[in-house]
């Protein structure tokens, strides 16, 4: 009987492991789907202005050739007036002839005398004569300019319901509860010290700016790579087949990768402008350390094991924006930032140590001179490359400047204390 006991202890045992994973994969899936969601927000935002672009370029066509038409109508107006005032100018010559010729028989009728008018009689009728020759006709037929709506209105209907379509694309995402991404080998990259870079003591600020041929297409770089803004300049930019271009992540990644060992410090400058209420779901940007192939993953590197991020999104436990730091999915540190009211400005910076040795992270509040977090533990066995995402342009209007190499001075004390405390 025990024995019949434990064997079905053990059944329902494996059975109960069997449900536990599934709940583990249910719950990485739930999270999964959420994240979709806030996507597919992102997504809806991205397609409008495609539409909006697309239907923008249709109606600058129609006003170009509401224009050409204009001109046509302008031309033809303009020929009819020529042909109506040469006909206008010949009426008026013969109305005169006639008047003058009048008036000049008058006169010598009224004051000749029978001898005289008699040999002035033959000019006088010879000249009447040659003026009823004019045959004025009582018509006129007059050309003016016309409007066909030719393949418009019902045609134009009929086409504007047929221009353009709304579909879905597929992905099928493999549920992965570890990421296994493998890198491309760069271990030719050497971080030794590169033009533009300065030395402080042990710690070296990289000469680093925005990469251009990897930022998004709904994402604007400054000429001189330092300023990565979220507004895109006149819509969509045209852009060309760029494969470093990033296609999901919205933002920019830095132009080299900081390999040890050695100690790296550069600062970011955050400027934003809330247009728009924030609700929960709203994701505002992130500064992150990453693999480079990893980034492309998703719209975040937060919840990546090969990343770590700070970042800043609506809090619904403070119902304002605040500021995190976050890795593999799990929140680390958390502190308010702004209200998520609209007209709410911010203009902060933070510093970035990366120590490779020491194997951690740490950011810095530089506005308020303090430390904010350190992630430890941090696998620095393959280049770890800067990147910077920044979100809702329907909502937020973001500039994040990059403070690099020569920019920086010198290395603040508060910084100095609290890395060695770290």
């Amino acid at each position: 009987m025990n024995d019949v006991h434990v064997e079905k202890k053990h059944e329902l045992d494996k059975i109960f492991r069997m449900l536990e994973e599934d709940v583990k994969i249910a719950k990485e899936l739930h999270k999964q789907t959420e994240q979709e969601m806030v996507n597919l927000d992102i997504k809806e935002f991205e397609v409008e202005q495609e539409l909006d672009d697309a239907v923008k370029r249709c109606h600058d066509m129609i006003e170009r050739r509401r224009e050409d038409l204009r001109e046509k109508v302008a031309i033809l107006t303009d020929a009819k007036k020529s042909s109506l005032r040469a006909r206008a100018e010949q009426l008026e010559s013969f109305i005169q002839g006639v008047t003058g010729a009048r008036e000049f028989s008058e006169n010598i009728m009224t004051h000749t005398d029978v001898s005289e008018f008699v040999p002035l009689h033959t000019t006088l009728y010879r000249r009447l004569k040659v003026l009823t020759k004019h045959h004025v006709k009582k018509t006129m037929q007059i050309e003016s300019p016309a409007f066909e709506p030719t393949r418009m209105e019902g045609d134009f209907h009929r086409f504007v319901k047929g221009m353009g379509n709304v579909t879905t694309v597929t992905h099928n995402k493999q549920l992965c509860t570890t990421r296994g991404h493998s890198d491309v080998s760069l271990a030719s990259l050497r971080n030794t010290q590169a033009e533009g870079d300065v030395r402080h003591g042990e710690i070296t600020c990289p000469n680093i700016t925005f990469d251009s041929n990897t930022v998004h297409q709904y994402r604007d770089v400054s000429e001189d790579g330092k300023t990565l803004k979220n507004q895109s300049i006149g819509g969509q930019r045209l852009i060309g087949s760029n494969e470093r271009r990033l296609k999901n992540y919205r933002g920019a990644i830095s132009s080299r990768p900081l390999k040890g060992p050695g100690k790296f410090y550069f600062e970011v400058l955050v400027d934003f402008q809330i247009t728009k209420p924030l609700d929960n779901v709203n994701f505002v940007f992130e500064i992150g350390f990453s693999r480079r192939h990893d980034v492309d993953i998703g719209h975040y590197v937060y919840d990546q094991s090969t990343a770590w991020s700070f970042c800043a999104q609506q809090c619904d436990e403070h119902k304002q924006l605040c500021q995190w730091c976050r890795h593999n999915g799990r929140n680390l540190a958390h502190a308010p930032l702004s209200s998520a009211a609209a007209g709410t400005v911010s203009q902060n910076t933070y510093g970035f140590l990366l120590e490779t040795e020491q194997k951690r992270i740490t950011v810095y509040d530089c506005t308020f001179k303090k430390k904010f977090y350190t992630f430890h533990n941090v696998d620095v066995s393959r280049p770890i490359w800067p990147v910077f995402g920044c979100h809702w342009p329907s909502k937020v209007k973001i500039d994040i400047t990059l403070k690099t190499g020569a920019d920086i001075v010198a290395i603040p004390n508060y910084m100095r204390t609290s890395s060695t405390m770290a």
